[in-house]
């Protein structure tokens, strides 16, 4: 657990993750502010890379940082628990205002994530897990919210 953390919060770990796995986070300049067991908040800011023909940030690019900072959490615990694989089966997106300069996504359902895994531990067989993530401007504004269902499936 620990390992994946200080990865993710490491700027240079973080490059090297993300120029490896997902590239597109590196080119839409994608930055974990946080990621810990509770909770993962990360920035995405507009620019050259991320912006659409409406003067915005794309919402693909939105999307990634909000999969991101659920996903950071899921992973964290699959590193910890080990032999259990992990999808995102339904994404869910409401866009409430333009999104510009910097959006902060966060996360704070990390004690969803392990009670979701203790059941598993449990069950031993899978599950869905929905996680939301919502984005705040520089204002503190609510531009977009997620909900990502994510399915989850012991090896």
């Amino acid at each position: 657990m620990k390992k994946l953390t200080f990865k993710v919060n490491n700027r240079f770990w973080f490059f090297l993750f993300t120029l490896k796995k997902l590239p597109s986070l590196w080119f839409w300049g994608i930055r974990v502010i946080q990621c810990n067991e509770k909770s993962c908040s990360i920035k995405i800011g507009y620019s050259w890379f991320t912006k659409n023909p409406f003067k915005s940030i794309y919402f693909s690019a939105l999307s990634g940082a909000g999969e991101l900072s659920t996903g950071l959490l899921v992973q964290n615990k699959v590193n910890e628990v080990g032999h259990t694989s992990m999808l995102v089966i339904k994404a869910e997106s409401y866009f409430l205002k333009k999104a510009t300069g910097n959006i902060l996504f966060t996360c704070e359902e990390g004690d969803k994530v392990n009670d979701a895994f203790q059941s598993l531990r449990k069950s031993g067989d899978s599950l869905y897990l929905v996680l939301h993530s919502k984005g705040y401007n520089e204002d503190g504004v609510e531009v977009a919210n997620f909900s990502f269902t994510w399915a989850l499936k012991k090896r």
